[in-house]
């Protein structure tokens, strides 16, 4: 194993003072598209319009060469489907083929306070259901009220921070709009957030520094907490992210990057999961 779990996250976990973060990553490895695959899968869908959009999808096709542009395509993709995007994406994430993995088992085995994802698929409700013979409260973006009631009663529930397909499959969160009015301008969900990340310790997984998600939350903590409050971790691929990368992001986000070799499919990321629990265990 290539990666040092930090005694500090184990006493988080044994005082249960964690929740956890599931990106994209962990769903694709169920089968699920990655945030440029979905794009993809989008722009195709404008393609199946009746009339020319070729000068459309070309501008596309050039512009999800770069990440940074993942956010500007989905919201102009969003207004060129119309009620087609909503239909789309149920489609797409309510897909009952596709089974939690080992991995996502794994980590529902840790103590968790809660689960925050930017998924949109059932993944993490199942997995929980076959780890806890229970069905978890699950919550959108748009109850704050009831994050912040299962915060105060410590009661465990996932937030699904950008929408549920089998809810409201029309309101989903996907494009730069959609993020800023969430994240600026929900007092609510605000207060909700900032509650989250500034009474527990947050370990990430499934995402990386070029997550458009990702970063825009990070952007949000640090004009919140400007560097401050508990310690955040974040569980990431060594090839992909540099050391003076991971000192900024310890410095601006107080966010620990824990590197992990991502041969054999991602492998190690399980063997964290395992190796994290037993940890635990031990501790007690």
């Amino acid at each position: 194993m290539s990666f040092i779990i930090p005694d500090d996250l184990v006493e988080l976990f044994d005082r249960r003072a964690c929740g956890l973060y599931v990106g994209a990553g962990l769903s694709q490895a169920a089968g699920f598209p990655s945030w440029g695959q979905l794009l993809q899968l989008l722009v195709e869908e404008v393609g199946k319009r009746p009339y020319n959009v070729q000068s459309k999808i070309e501008d596309y096709k050039k512009l999800l060469n770069d990440p940074n542009q993942y956010l500007l395509v989905a919201e102009d993709i969003k207004a060129q489907l119309g009620d087609r995007f909503s239909k789309f994406m149920s489609d797409t994430f309510s897909d009952q083929t596709k089974k939690p993995t080992e991995t996502l088992k794994n980590f529902m085995k840790l103590p968790l306070k809660f689960v925050i994802t930017t998924n949109y698929d059932m993944l993490i409700e199942q997995a929980y259901n076959k780890v806890h013979d229970a069905i978890p409260a699950t919550l959108t973006y748009d109850l704050s009220k009831d994050i912040a009631h299962n915060l105060w009663e410590d009661k465990f529930f996932v937030l699904k921070a950008h929408g549920d397909v089998q809810y409201n499959s029309g309101r989903l969160i996907i494009s730069e709009r959609d993020y800023r009015d969430i994240l600026f301008r929900q007092p609510g969900y605000q207060s909700a957030l900032h509650a989250m990340f500034s009474s527990k310790s947050v370990l990430f997984v499934g995402t990386s520094f070029t997550d458009p998600d990702l970063i825009l939350l990070l952007r949000y903590l640090h004009s919140s907490f400007h560097g401050g409050g508990p310690t955040h971790y974040i569980l990431l691929a060594e090839d992909s992210v540099l050391d003076t990368q991971s000192e900024r992001y310890m410095h601006d986000f107080n966010l620990h990057t824990i590197k992990y070799d991502k041969k054999d499919g991602h492998k190690e990321i399980n063997e964290f999961a395992i190796e994290l629990l037993s940890k635990i265990k031990e501790s007690n």
